[in-house]
């Protein structure tokens, strides 16, 4: 694990792979939700999906619920392209 600030190759792009992430998950997020009539559904499989890939056991499923379901509403509502 490197400690620090990003510098040369690593910072070439960051900013933009951040961006390109960004837009990709927002993405994803609509078309979840497409024909769905219930976003905190997808909420919490998002939640359930995080949680069990990060390994972070410390954190209580209700806690990343509700943070799946401000970045579903937050998606929803930016208008970024």
């Amino acid at each position: 694990m490197r400690l620090g600030a990003v510098t040369g190759v690593d910072a070439k792009d960051l900013l933009g792979r951040g961006i390109r992430s960004t837009l990709a998950f927002k993405r994803f997020i609509q078309e979840e939700l497409e024909g769905k009539k219930d976003p905190d559904a997808v909420a919490n499989r998002m939640a359930r999906d995080w949680l069990d890939k990060s390994g972070f056991t410390f954190l209580p499923d209700e806690v990343m619920f509700y943070i799946s379901r401000g970045m579903i509403k937050n998606a929803l509502q930016e208008k970024v392209d």
